[in-house]
């Protein structure tokens, strides 16, 4: 922490200026960040995007042609009907201009764009014309998905568009280049070809309607059913106040003093239990002193009865040395099967995600749920074993779940798939103490040694007592 004085000093550096030019201004934070609120506005739905080829323009063209019109021209295109696709982009730019025409720009400076901070005295202006373009959003969704007939009305259009462009491709491939339209002995066979008679030969070409067909069918895939386009509208207006340093300092305090209470009760448990350990042992030491005392008492004797009462006092030695193995097995096995209930699942779980990802190179919706999922039902479990261990894992699935963010744009796959595999490695190697190692299916060492553990778990935000040393020096 610097003073006040130490801060307009190094303002007054950064500025090339005298320190005594520059002093601290007193601003009541607290005072204007309660007379209004940062807004952000989040706007979700298919696009409908496509990417055509010169073919299907009809255009047959080598790839070094295909690279320098490709530099010249952008094939991208939306399968939405032309006005519908318009005024929609038009709603998404109008949500975030009502945004920000309604707020200032605060804590901005040269390369930092700033927050939109809303006064209170313009909010409700704000929110009010905010809920009219947001209606007029979810009119178009209902226009175009809000029944089966509206949704096959607009399937019908997206075909009738194709079907134009598809009739305009195969007139210029004919023209042009009539041997792309060759047809295959199949489509022949189904009479989906005619005698097309060039110079040289004659060959089978496909007809209009069959190109026709095949066409609009490859780019109707890309359109989702009624249900996945009408759940796929989505807006979503995010308001969060700014609290001064002052707040987060005063909420670290009480996490501190929280974290303390709980840390006293949890060793006050442990201590109780060590005693209860020890009382135990005690009068298991004063039991066993007890027998080898009659033992030795009853082998002083030479009677043929106190040798058979020997006898039967090691057949009862024996008995309760087999019940103490047995205890002790049975108390592994139960430190194993917790191990396997947490450890497995959670792995499994893991595992999963990093291979979807690293197939895909991104995170949807449903991986995402996916991934929350597993790390929320492994904590339940987690509560369940030794407060350390428990600690530690909660806590490097926290620092999980805050990468994975609550939106996809504040959300970095690589970094999200570089903690799991960290966190996977830690996960893995639990579970190799307990004698349950799964089968290695990621890149990761099958037995990494101490330096690699603790350098993944410092990634994830739990330091050793080697790393925190270090840290103070």
């Amino acid at each position: 922490m610097i003073t006040t004085t130490e801060f307009a000093g190094q303002v007054a550096a950064a500025i090339n200026e005298d320190s005594s030019l520059v002093s601290s201004m007193v601003v009541h934070w607290e005072k204007y960040l309660q007379q209004g609120v940062h807004a952000n506005v989040t706007i979700r739905r298919w696009r409908g995007n496509d990417t055509v080829s010169w073919g299907d323009l009809g255009m047959a063209l080598d790839k070094e042609s295909q690279d320098e019109m490709n530099k010249l021209f952008s094939l991208s295109r939306s399968l939405l009907p032309y006005e519908i696709d318009k005024e929609l982009r038009n709603l998404d730019a109008a949500m975030r201009r009502n945004v920000t025409n309604h707020a200032v720009k605060i804590f901005s400076s040269n390369g930092n764009k700033g927050v939109d901070f809303i006064p209170y005295t313009l909010y409700e202006k704000m929110k009010e014309k905010h809920l009219d373009l947001e209606a007029n959003y979810f009119h178009i969704r209902n226009k175009i998905s809000g029944s089966d007939e509206a949704y096959e009305e607009l399937r019908t259009q997206i075909e009738r568009s194709l079907g134009i462009a598809a009739a305009t491709a195969y007139s210029n491939l004919l023209k042009l280049n009539p041997e792309t339209l060759k047809a295959t002995p199949q489509e022949i066979a189904e009479g989906c070809s005619m005698s097309l008679t060039m110079p040289q030969e004659t060959i089978a070409i496909k007809t209009v309607d069959c190109f026709c067909q095949s066409y609009v069918s490859k780019a109707m895939i890309s359109l989702p059913d009624r249900e996945t386009l009408f759940n796929s509208f989505k807006v979503h207006l995010k308001l969060e106040a700014i609290p001064t340093p002052s707040m987060f300092e005063q909420d670290r305090l009480v996490a501190v003093q929280i974290r303390a209470e709980r840390d006293e009760v949890e060793g006050q448990a442990r201590l109780a239990a060590t005693n209860r350990k020890e009382s135990l042992a005690n009068a298991r030491a004063i039991r066993e002193q007890r027998i080898e005392t009659a033992a030795a008492i009853r082998r002083t004797k030479v009677t043929e009865v106190e040798l058979h009462e020997q006898k039967l006092l090691e057949m009862q030695e024996d008995a309760l040395r087999q019940l103490k193995a047995k205890t002790s097995r049975k108390v592994n096995a139960l430190v194993e099967s917790l191990v396997q209930g947490l450890c497995g699942p959670l792995y499994e779980g893991l595992e999963h995600i990093i291979l979807k990802i690293s197939e895909s190179g991104k995170m949807n919706n449903r991986l995402v749920h996916s991934a929350r999922n597993t790390l929320e039902q492994a904590e339940k479990i987690a509560s369940f074993l030794d407060t350390k261990v428990g600690d530690d894992l909660i806590a490097m699935m926290d620092t999980i779940k805050l990468a994975i963010g609550e939106s996809s744009a504040d959300r970095d796959v690589d970094d999200v798939k570089s903690k799991m595999l960290d966190f996977a490695l830690i996960v893995r190697e639990e579970m190799r103490a307990a004698n349950c190692a799964p089968r290695l299916n990621l890149p990761l060492p099958d037995m990494p040694d101490v330096e690699v553990l603790e350098t993944a778990k410092g990634r994830l935000g739990i330091r050793s007592l080697v790393n925190q040393i270090e840290l103070e020096l």
